[in-house]
């Protein structure tokens, strides 16, 4: 039995060193085990996709509706892609965004995007919909132009198409 507890013990002491040496003192991440991010259908002809991305650079991006490719595209970011998704979500202060709600309603048939982040057993996560009332905001505005970063350094683009055949 005290080996069972002495390894939970030990376990848990390793997943916490992995979180914070995984951000540092100022709460900037330094790296991470995962991203997630997600456009969800509107009740349009919006683009419906998801691209998860690995520490290692390894990606799905899955295209359901209104995209150039249905379907599923694997492939791996470069190092610099890599370091420039994380200064994005340092210089969007993500992790702060992600305890602010941005889902209120102003009209209905709006997309929604999310951007979730893994680091070791912590999740951050920020759910946007596009028809809120939060547009006026700094920190709205820090979480959009994460949101066309993530599109911009993965090359969503070469998948999903040109915004112009959004709508």
């Amino acid at each position: 039995m005290k080996k069972i507890i002495i390894g939970a013990i030990c376990a848990c002491v390793f997943l916490t060193l992995i979180i914070v040496l995984s951000l540092n003192s100022s709460g900037k991440i330094k790296s991470f085990d995962e991203i997630k991010f997600q456009r969800k259908a509107c009740f349009g002809s919006c683009p419906v996709y998801e691209i998860t991305i690995k520490a290692d650079g390894s990606f799905i991006y899955r295209g359901e509706r209104y995209v150039e490719n249905v379907g599923e595209v694997r492939g791996i970011l470069s190092e610099d892609q890599i370091s420039d998704l994380i200064a994005a979500f340092n210089e969007a202060d993500f992790i702060d965004l992600s305890n602010i709600d941005f889902s209120q309603e102003c009209r209905t048939d709006a997309s929604s995007i999310y951007i979730g982040l893994k680091i070791g057993t912590k999740k951050f996560g920020t759910y946007d919909y596009q028809g809120n009332c939060n547009k006026d905001r700094k920190s709205y505005k820090k979480l959009i132009e994460l949101e066309l970063s993530i599109d911009e350094i993965t090359n969503s683009v070469q998948w999903v198409g040109t915004r112009k055949d959004w709508w």
